[in-house]
């Protein structure tokens, strides 16, 4: 085992959710930086390219790859620093990129079968490259049952005509697919 540099987790959750884009070369993907100092990718035709292709500025670096210890863009910077940090867990949590990339994850997965244990099989070995113990996967499928029925709560909440539209089974394991990543 060894840890992931800041851009090879990026790279790999937009892999795992089916939004990678493999053009090479040309101009840097754009970015987005926010008045707050968030400075996000952003996504062409929805899919993002790997992080050596995003425009990276001294004073605007992608917050993803800064949170997870991308090195400082300074002549003399020989180390890439190595942190263990919550706001790297939050990030994850919080980034409206994962969870759209968790959502697209979600269901690339749910087309593959109509199975939850085989959907639970899909994620595990996408995610993780092996299989789930057995009590890894009486805990995702307990897990499922449990994110269903929050969601239905929120359902409840909507006017019917967003009812209509909202998928509950689909909400449930995007929410685990984001858990995983």
């Amino acid at each position: 085992l060894r840890r992931l540099t800041a851009e090879e987790v990026r790279d790999s959750i937009i892999f795992v959710s089916g939004m990678f884009e493999r053009r090479q070369f040309g101009t840097p993907d754009e970015v987005n930086v926010r008045k707050d100092g968030l400075v996000t990718a952003v996504a062409v035709d929805g899919a993002y390219r790997r992080s050596i292709y995003l425009r990276q500025r001294r004073k605007e670096m992608p917050s993803f790859l800064e949170t997870f210890d991308l090195p400082q863009m300074n002549p003399a910077c020989q180390d890439r620093a190595v942190s263990t940090v919550a706001q790297q867990a939050l990030y994850l949590l919080n980034s409206t990129m994962v969870r759209d990339l968790s959502q697209s994850f979600a269901e690339a997965v749910r087309s593959y079968s109509e199975d939850r244990a085989e959907r639970v099989r899909r994620v595990f070995i996408t995610v993780t490259g092996r299989l789930p113990t057995e009590e890894e996967r009486t805990v995702a499928l307990n897990s499922f049952d449990q994110l269903e029925a929050v969601w239905r709560d929120h359902q409840a909440t909507l006017s019917e005509e967003e009812q209509k539209e909202f998928n509950v089974e689909l909400k449930a394991l995007a929410t685990y697919c984001h858990t995983m990543l």
